[in-house]
Formats: C-alpha cells, structure tokens, sequence
C-alpha cells in the first residue's frame, strides 16, 4: 500500500483490464496478497467506464490486446479525460517483439511497458514506484496550489492597504487646499496648511518608492543605490523634522554621537529612518518618548530607533522583516502597506549592511549597522 492511502486508512484500487479471465484471476490474488484492491474490466469499453466513473482507481494495468478497442487507444482516451488524466497506466502485452511497440505505448500515454510471462514482483514494484511518484507530484501540485491563493490573498491585501494608506495623505491635501480656497487666511493658517501638503505628498513619494523597491527585490533586481557623503545624524534630524510635521504632539529624542558619516544613498536611508520612526509611532505607547541614537566605531555606523510599548510578539518576530506582517492583532490597518520594515531590510542590505531587533517589557528597538564605504565591488556608486 502506497503511503499516502497508508495515511488515509484505506487501500489503493488498482484497475485491472485483460480479455483473459485466467490472467485476471492469477493477478488480482498476487494483487490482493501485497494489499490492493482490485477491480476488473474485461475490454476496452467497460474500462473506459470505470477508470473515469469516480470509484477512486488509483492505478491502471491495461493489457494492449483488448477485443474491442485497443490499449493504445484507451489509454489516449484516458489521458484526454480530466478525470483518468494523471492515473499511473502500466501497458502489458505478450505481443511486444520490436522497440516500436515499446516506443508507440509509452508514446499514448502509459507511464510503463511489461511484457509477459511479467515477473509479478517487478509488476508491482513499478505499481509502488508509480504511486509514490503521483502522490509526489499531487502534492507539489497542492502546495503550488495554496502558493497561488497565499499571492492571491497577499495582493488583495495589499491593495486593500494602499487604499487605505493613500486615503489619509490625500484627506490631509484635500482639506488643506479647500481651507487654502477660503480666503482670507492668516499668514499662519495658510503656512500650516502648506506644510500639511508638503508632509502629506512626501508620504505619498516615501509610499510610491516603497511599492517600487518591493517590486524590484521581487523580481530579483538589485537596487541602484545613489552614493553620496552622507551623516547619519543629518539624515535622522530631517526624518525626525518630518514625523512630527504629521504628529505635531511627537516626543523624539536624538542623541547624535561621531563619527556618523558615510557614502550611501541618502534619499533611501531617509526613508528608512522614516519607515522606523512610523512603526515606533504607531505601535509605541501613546505620549512616551521616542529616542533615536546615531553613532560609529571603526568602519562601521549605527542607527537605532527605540520605542516604550507592549514586546512584538515572538510568533511575528521571526517574520518581522517580510511583506504584509503586522505587529499585533489589534494594531492600526495602516503601516505603509505592510512593506516598511520589508524595505528597512532591503535598503540596509543592499548598503552591505544588517538589520535587527530587540523587544521587550521595556520597549522595542530597532538597530541598523552600516559599513561607512561601499563594500568592495559593490555597485551603484
């Protein structure tokens, strides 16, 4: 019994079709005696009718010389029915005098070709040897199958979250410009309302470079990094600017320590500290302080971002870093379409760098460590 029906209890049912009453007898018993069941059809027709009646016939043994239709042409018939398509068919023939016969059986769609007197033992080490291969190949098919639904459900989801991600940038412009359209503002109103559209389509650029960078690291193309002098206190001070730009309440704390300087890809690296400084704003609790620490030592720099709050749970922790992962069950829908701290990774790696995390009780922090000069060979400046 193959180990799949083993699994399942039952015994596979093997369809055995020959004219021959006596060679259906002395098989079926050596069949039985290694523990299939069998069901018998006497030409070609009644086999046709009970390969593909849906009585579960896990495996054909298909004599070639039949009275009415021969085995070549039931076993065609079989694979160009949905049903019978994939049922492992073993040809048999007393008849097989010439490498042709072989050639034009195997070429109708049998999986393997005996000739009598068959060694019963061989006959039913290809019966196994063919199970297993089905059984291989059903669940291949079953997990490319539920791979298919995970991108399916994974797509919906995403754009169900970059719907409601563009939502509130676009609100954020749409009320601004219509308060703009009222006149007369004061110089006050009217620079708080252009800072709000500024912040907000920055939101949407970070957004659309985001969806660009994924794009592009799911199809396996590196990133063009841009580099040029860069400080890593610079760069998180502007970030920092920004989030409270959209959270005019923000506590950040940024302790600046040398050296900081490197080559990298500013405009990326921005966006990563601004993807860092989101996530801690969104899951960090409310009103506590945010503190961001810059810094190096040798040829290597640091950034951290550390935020108070409940730990990341360990059964998300070791996904973390990968697309459309949230933090918690009850966090809010909105965390840049699922993809910020995929591209932190990406971004940091590309630069040679690394990437990880430390949570607990205590708050959670997110570490990146980056090699001040471009890696030798590395591309993209």
């Amino acid at each position: 019994m193959d180990a799949a029906h083993q699994a399942q209890g039952r015994r596979s049912t093997i369809l055995l079709v020959d004219d021959e009453a006596v060679h259906r007898y002395a098989l079926r018993r050596r069949l039985e005696l290694a523990g299939f069941a069998v069901i018998e059809a006497q030409d070609g027709a009644q086999a046709l009718r009970q390969a593909v009646s849906g009585d579960g016939v896990d495996a054909i043994i298909l004599d070639v010389m039949l009275p009415d239709i021969s085995g070549f042409e039931v076993c065609r018939q079989l694979r160009a029915s949905e049903s019978a398509s994939s049922v492992p068919i073993i040809h048999v023939s007393g008849i097989h005098v010439a490498d042709r016969d072989l050639v034009h059986g195997l070429e109708s769609g049998a999986d393997a070709y005996l000739t009598r007197p068959v060694d019963e033992d061989v006959l039913i080490a290809n019966l196994h040897a063919l199970l297993r291969r089905r059984d291989v190949l059903r669940a291949l098919s079953d997990e490319l199958d539920q791979k298919r639904l995970d991108e399916e459900r994974a797509r919906d989801l995403f754009l169900a979250i970059l719907g409601h991600d563009l939502r509130n940038p676009l609100d954020a412009i749409s009320m601004s410009s219509q308060l703009l359209a009222k006149a007369p503002l004061s110089a006050d109103l009217t620079q708080k309302m252009a800072s709000r559209i500024t912040a907000a389509s920055r939101r949407m650029t970070h957004m659309l470079d985001d969806i660009q960078d994924y794009a592009r690291s799911r199809l396996g193309a590196d990133l063009i990094l841009r580099r040029t002098p860069q400080r890593l206190g610079a760069l998180a001070s502007a970030a920092i600017d920004e989030a409270r730009g959209a959270h005019p309440d923000l506590v950040v704390e940024l302790v600046q320590a040398s050296p900081d300087d490197g080559v990298w890809d500013g405009e990326r690296l921005s966006r990563v500290i601004a993807n860092l400084l989101r996530n801690a704003v969104e899951h960090g609790s409310a009103g506590r302080p945010i503190v961001v620490r810059t810094g190096g030592r040798d040829g290597w720099r640091q950034l951290s971002v550390r935020n108070e709050g409940r730990p990341i749970p360990d059964d998300v922790r070791g996904r973390l870093f990968e697309p459309m992962v949230h933090r918690t069950t009850d966090a809010p829908v909105a965390s840049n379409m699922g993809l910020g701290l995929f591209v932190c990774r990406t971004i940091v790696q590309a630069h040679g760098g690394r990437i990880d995390v430390e949570t607990g009780e205590a708050g959670t922090e997110f570490r990146i460590e980056l090699p001040a000069n471009p890696p030798a060979g590395s591309e993209g400046g």
